[in-house]
């Protein structure tokens, strides 16, 4: 089965340029390893996550939420060519296989956390949230793209979460491919109870404290 991309980046014509905004930036792994219930519990915690935010984003008039979407599996791509307002973010359920390419996912994600790609807002940004979603399986060669990563001031300030989406698989190497991407253990979430999930993530921004 292919993959369904999401469509488009599209902004509304009343775009406020004063609010200041807060990036979502998601990196799923859709490699072979999360085939079945395990893209199915990321498909469905993205869908549970998105009217949440949208919720949040009506109650807060001065910030604006946007997401930036990017799959890995063979290769790394970004679904979303611009970050998008949430409000006119439309997910398209993905499936899972080919091999696990992280390493290209980081580059992909250092271009990106810049002024002139989309760290652009006129108001400014609030620190970015980045989640990895993964099976958390160990992969090779990735290790000299995130260092170059962590020399990103965005990616520095960033709140990073790292999603264990079936956690009794998890083996320690995978789990030091976690740790070393988040810095901290407690950003770390377990589990494949997609409500459970988004809960979690909600806990960490910064929007909502």
């Amino acid at each position: 089965m292919e993959h369904k991309t999401t469509p488009p980046a599209t902004f509304p014509e009343d775009n406020n340029p004063s609010k200041r905004v807060q990036d979502v930036f998601m990196l799923v792994d859709t490699s072979a390893g999360m085939s079945g219930y395990r893209i199915a519990c990321v498909n469905q915690a993205i869908r549970e996550m998105i009217p949440e935010l949208m919720n949040a984003q009506r109650m807060l008039s001065s910030v604006e939420i946007r997401l930036a979407l990017m799959h890995y599996d063979t290769t790394a791509r970004w679904f979303t060519p611009d970050p998008v307002p949430v409000d006119m973010f439309a997910f398209a359920n993905w499936s899972a296989g080919g091999g696990t390419n992280v390493a290209q996912a980081f580059d992909l994600l250092s271009e990106k956390l810049s002024r002139k790609a989309f760290m652009n807002a006129p108001a400014g940004h609030y620190a970015p949230v980045i989640i990895l979603w993964t099976r958390g399986e160990s992969v090779g060669g990735w290790e000299s793209q995130l260092k170059k990563l962590r020399n990103n001031r965005w990616y520095s300030c960033a709140k990073r979460l790292a999603i264990a989406v079936d956690g009794e698989s998890t083996t320690p190497e995978a789990m030091g491919l976690l740790y070393e991407f988040t810095q901290n253990p407690e950003n770390i979430i377990r589990g494949d109870q997609p409500n459970e999930i988004v809960q979690s993530i909600l806990r960490n921004f910064v929007v909502f404290s």
